[in-house]
């Protein structure tokens, strides 16, 4: 991948493929964690929830090895319990498939460090997860404005159902799309450029800088970091990508890149 595709990319795979042996572990779970959040209203399961909250607290050092495996436990029989609830019917079903999908991607926020499988291969089924949940849901709204439970079995049912189908499958992979190009702007708000390191000046981390970015991470409203970028101006900061960034469209997560950097935890 060449800087270029990396800018304008808009599926995440291929950006954690060429993250495989730059990305530490604490970078690529805060990845995950946040693809979750964007699925959150699909966790039916407090064990998911607390899933996701385990894992971020292990993140950022503040929670050992042993609560992260046993989040893990706890989120993988959330998402067991919800397949176990699916119906076998194929109609009538993509709540649970949201909802499944949902608990697969928190489960895998909390994979623990030993796990046998590489990292970022779990980081990848975390996106994945995300994307099939937002998918299923959609497509459940699709499927209950046919009203299918409705119609008379007469050839008008095996006509909905058809047209169900067709629309089924553009629908998926419309939102699937849509979900992964919103991860891959994920990738670049914590990652930033990674063919392109920024030097960070200690000189630019006045007190006013740090407590702006200590702000903005504990508190997790990043509506500030516009006015990051004008107190790092004012310390001497005149690095385009990192003004660029924190003065950008783009929604920020825990680990923005600059963030991390004015913190030190780069």
């Amino acid at each position: 991948m060449t800087e270029a595709e990396w800018l304008r990319c808009d599926d995440s795979v291929p950006m954690l493929e060429e993250l495989r042996n730059r990305a530490g572990n604490w970078k690529l779970r805060l990845f995950a964690i946040a693809s979750c959040n964007r699925v959150s209203s699909l966790l039916l399961d407090e064990r998911s929830r607390s899933a996701i909250f385990t894992a971020e607290l292990f993140a950022d050092g503040k929670a050992a090895e042993v609560d992260l495996i046993a989040a893990h436990t706890e989120a993988l029989g959330a998402r067991e319990d919800v397949q176990r609830s699916s119906p076998e019917s194929i109609f009538y079903y993509w709540g649970d498939a949201a909802a499944g999908a949902a608990a697969a991607c928190a489960a895998t926020a909390a994979f623990p460090p030993a796990h046998p499988v590489p990292r970022h291969e779990y980081f990848i089924t975390a996106g994945g997860g995300a994307a099939n949940a937002v998918a299923a849901y959609r497509i459940r709204e699709l499927e209950e404005s046919f009203r299918l439970d409705e119609l008379p079995d007469d050839g008008t049912l095996d006509a909905a159902r058809s047209e169900l189908f067709d629309q089924v499958a553009i629908l998926g992979d419309q939102t699937r799309r849509v979900e992964e190009a919103a991860q891959a702007d994920l990738l670049r708000d914590i990652f930033g450029n990674p063919f392109r390191p920024v030097a960070f000046s200690s000189a630019w981390r006045t007190p006013t800088v740090l407590a702006l970015a200590a702000q903005v991470y504990e508190s997790r409203d990043f509506s500030a970091v516009p006015i990051l970028a004008d107190a790092l101006q004012d310390a001497g900061c005149d690095n385009a990508d990192i003004l660029d960034h924190c003065r950008g469209t783009g929604a920020h997560v825990r680990g923005c890149w600059v963030v991390d950097l004015v913190l030190g935890k780069e």
